[in-house]
């Protein structure tokens, strides 16, 4: 069975947190708490082009206004 998360054939929302980190979420799960959708009903293609093209800092998006000490 496939995983849901990595099924290229799914539909998936594109979810960003409140520290900017994006995910791919598959539309048929409740998106969680701290996440809002920014791209709805997307192939998986798309839902990823969105977020590469959109996630600036994917390994930095954490550690915004924080000081690295």
């Amino acid at each position: 069975m496939t995983n849901p998360f990595d099924d290229t054939h799914g539909t998936f929302h594109v979810l960003v947190n409140e520290d900017a980190q994006y995910s791919l979420w598959p539309v048929f799960a409740g998106i969680p708490a701290g996440w809002r959708p920014v791209l709805e009903d997307a192939t998986h293609d798309d839902a990823l082009a969105f977020v590469e093209a959109n996630w600036a800092e994917p390994g930095m998006a954490g550690t915004r206004g924080k000081s690295p000490c």
